[in-house]
């Protein structure tokens, strides 16, 4: 990707001005040559690396953490940025940060990671990663995310290197988030060490198309889902090889927070899939719920959903995540919860206590289509609309309101396009 094969012009250029017989008589001549040219041909672009960005950190607004993929165990990891473009002229940043690098046995890659501190809100970054050994990338740019004003982003679900997930990409970027989710089931492998390729593959399609048109490379946050997983019987990092060693979820939790910007959270889940959905996970749950409960929005992001449209809503998985999570959803105000899984667009009604309220339930909104086949859909009482189509939401939050529009290849639907309005703000002050 990025690699420009050289023009066949300037190698004929050669031959004329040298004259073929000349070099034919001077072997040492024609040596020098065929290295000069195998060289060209077969030295990979130093410059042309997989850079995609995350975060460690729940604070989105001051930090980001900078990855990016090399085929050798390069042991130095090296971020240098600036808030003034540079043009990858390493002496001319003003900031260098240092990182480190994971592997696993058998994945041919190494991840390299950076997490820089201390950056200021809604402020443009201008970087470059790499070493001397390796070479530095192009110059890429990002933007925090603002602690004031509307915070965009995109949740969409069960992916996979496809047309499709690469054509509404392009659609996605076109609305300028500040980060993209998606919910689960990335790259389609199983946790197949032999299948990585797929996951280079699937992010060099969003290094390409997830930059938006003011040229900002848009961060992902990366949901664990089914598809992410293989049958080990060992550690988690062995079930999920690729979700560890490339997202470096908090700790070897796959279940975090992140804050967006002023007074609303994501709660990203797992959906009994490294970590089961009571225990652990679970007694987090009802501490961080709580310890956000006065924010102005709260969202969550799963894989498999409490309300399916394919699946039936009384398989065990659902029924166990409803007992275990729905109590909390409700007692602790869950705005909005991003499904996935079904491979359906999906708008429930507003629910609360597993019926349909008129106000303070929770809108589950889905249902995981962004690259994978749609399925035909099941009609059930808690939904609001269901269609079977590739799409992904779309997501202002804009102080006391939060907008949200299903996005598909034909553009907007307007009948999954709503808005809702803080609980905070019908709360007497003091």
């Amino acid at each position: 990707s990025g690699h420009q094969s050289p023009s066949t012009g300037g190698s004929t250029a050669v031959f004329r001005i040298i004259g073929i017989q000349e070099i034919m008589k001077k072997p040492v001549l024609l040596i020098a040559l065929l290295i000069i040219v195998i060289a060209y041909f077969a030295v990979p672009d130093k410059k042309v690396k997989l850079v995609f960005l995350t975060w460690d950190h729940e604070d989105t607004s001051h930090t980001i953490t900078v990855n990016y993929l090399t085929d050798n165990n390069y042991q130095t990891t090296l971020v240098y940025y600036d808030t003034q473009a540079r043009n990858g002229d390493t002496s001319k940043y003003r900031y260098q940060a240092y990182g480190s690098q994971r592997s696993y046995p058998g994945i041919k890659f190494t991840v390299h990671s950076t997490q820089l501190q201390d950056l200021n809100p809604e402020r443009t970054y201008y970087f470059v990663v790499g070493d001397e050994d390796s070479g530095f990338s192009k110059e890429r740019k990002f933007r925090t995310v603002p602690e004031q004003g509307p915070v965009r982003f995109i949740s969409g679900g069960d992916a996979g290197v496809t047309k499709t997930f690469k054509r509404l990409a392009e659609i996605a970027a076109d609305t300028e988030p500040h980060f993209a989710i998606i919910g689960g089931d990335i790259a389609y492998v199983n946790g197949q060490i032999k299948a990585q390729d797929k996951w280079k593959q699937l992010l060099d399609i969003w290094q390409q198309e997830m930059v938006t048109p003011a040229g900002f490379t848009i961060p992902l946050i990366a949901v664990i889902g089914n598809h992410e997983i293989n049958r080990s019987k060992w550690r988690r990092i062995d079930k999920a090889p690729f979700y560890y060693i490339l997202f470096k979820p908090n700790g070897d939790k796959t279940y975090f927070t992140r804050h967006l910007g002023d007074g609303a959270e994501l709660f990203v889940l797992d959906t009994d899939h490294a970590y089961r959905s009571h225990g652990d996970q679970l007694d987090w749950m009802a501490s961080e719920f709580q310890k956000y409960a006065s924010s102005r929005f709260r969202f969550a992001s799963y894989h498999v959903g409490l309300y399916p449209t394919f699946r039936d809503p009384d398989a065990l998985e659902h029924k166990t995540l409803r007992r275990h999570w729905l109590p909390l959803f409700d007692s602790n105000h869950i705005d909005v919860a991003f499904e996935n899984h079904e491979h359906t667009l999906k708008k429930t009604k507003r629910l609360f206590g597993n019926k349909v309220v008129q106000s303070e339930g929770t809108y589950y909104l889905g249902d995981g289509s962004w690259g994978q086949k749609p399925r035909v859909p099941n009609d059930h009482w808690y939904l609001d609309g269901v269609r079977s189509v590739n799409h992904v939401w779309s997501v202002v939050v804009d102080g006391d309101i939060a907008s949200f529009k299903a996005l598909t290849a034909d553009g907007t639907d307007s009948d999954y396009s709503f808005s809702i309005e803080t609980r905070q703000k019908k709360q007497p002050e003091g």
